[in-house]
This record gives structure tokens, C-alpha cells and sequence, in this order.
């Protein structure tokens, strides 16, 4: 597979989720597998809700952004509309997660994607759903 990432342009370096120069960040690293943006993360304490469980605020940004980079790998600039998320498991605050996003319909105003986060036994936390607005 060939690996692609997009350069950082210099607004995104702040960006919550992979701004480089985010000192309370994800920095969060997609990189493009085939048709799909993946990413890990290891998330630690400050990452918890729960003693020793992520956030699910935090799930649901590490989704948001799968698939807003997905879009992004397309050439297609967008913003979430709607996303809709379903929970299967708790991620532990000291495992690996694997975020992988895929667009799974696409027009001229709105793009259908999935994201989902994985452990590395291949066990999904969550899934998610999203509406994505093209905007440029």
C-alpha cells in the first residue's frame, strides 16, 4: 500500500486534533491507505473520562477527524454536518487506538463517510457515521 501524507499547511498547526504546534494536541498523524486515511493514536491519562477510560468526547473528535481527512485525501474540502456515532466498547487509556476513515458515497454538495476506531486485536470501540458539507 502506498503510504500518502498531506502537508501541513500553516493554519492546521494548531488544529486540537494534528496541529503539529498544538502544545495540548492530539497531533494526531494521517497518513492515505488505498481509499482510506489511517492513524493511531496512544491515548494516556490526561485522555481519560472514567479512571482508565478515554473519553468519549474524545472518540468522537478522533472520528471527526478521520473522516474529514479522508475527504481531504479525495481533494474534497468539507466540514461535518451531521455524525452520528455507536459505541461497542471502552478503549482503556493505555492501548493503542487505530482510526481509520472511508467515504462511502459522494456528490457534488455532500460526502457520505465512515469511521471507525479499532484495538489491535482488531475489536472496534466505535463506528461512526457521517454527513459531510463540501464547502470549496
Amino acid at each position: 500500500m502506498r503510504n500518502v501524507k498531506i502537508k501541513t499547511e500553516a493554519g492546521f498547526k494548531k488544529c486540537f486534533a494534528c496541529g503539529s504546534e498544538n502544545p495540548i494536541g492530539l497531533k494526531l498523524n494521517f497518513r492515505k491507505e488505498g481509499e482510506t486515511a489511517m492513524a493511531e493514536f496512544f491515548p494516556d491519562q490526561y485522555h481519560q473520562g472514567w479512571p482508565g477510560i478515554v473519553h468519549g468526547g474524545l472518540i468522537c473528535t478522533l472520528l471527526d477527524e478521520a473522516m474529514g481527512y479522508v475527504t481531504r485525501y479525495q481533494g474534497v474540502k468539507t466540514i461535518t454536518a451531521k455524525m452520528e456515532i455507536k459505541f461497542s466498547k471502552p478503549a482503556r487509556s493505555d492501548q493503542k487506538l487505530y482510526i481509520i476513515g472511508e467515504i462511502t458515497q459522494k456528490n457534488r454538495k455532500l460526502v457520505k463517510t465512515r469511521g471507525r476506531i479499532e484495538l489491535e486485536d482488531g475489536s472496534v470501540v466505535a463506528d461512526a457515521t457521517a454527513l459531510m458539507y463540501v464547502f470549496a
